[in-house]
């Protein structure tokens, strides 16, 4: 599921205008690792591809976590994805 995650949030950095840099690879990687440790799959399946108010929220705190450490365009690139990917 990590891996999934982290090429989904790698090719909408490569859309982008801008080649994906380190900061966004960073954020990708992060994000797929941060979100993956915090809900398991159960809780995933159980949701039957409904984006339910947890997972919501579960992946607005790895944004925000893994945001900080990169550039603040790259992160609020990383937050369009997360939105539109819902």
């Amino acid at each position: 599921m990590a891996n999934n995650l982290e090429t989904s949030c790698s090719n909408h950095f490569r859309k982008r205008p801008n080649k994906p840099s380190s900061d966004s690879k960073k954020f990708c990687s992060c994000f797929a690792g941060t979100f993956t440790s915090t809900i398991s799959l159960r809780e995933l399946d159980a949701a039957n591809e409904v984006v339910t108010s947890e997972i919501q929220e579960q992946f607005e705190r790895a944004a925000e976590f893994c945001g900080r450490d990169v550039a603040p365009s790259v992160a609020q690139a990383g937050r369009a994805w997360i939105m539109e990917s819902n």
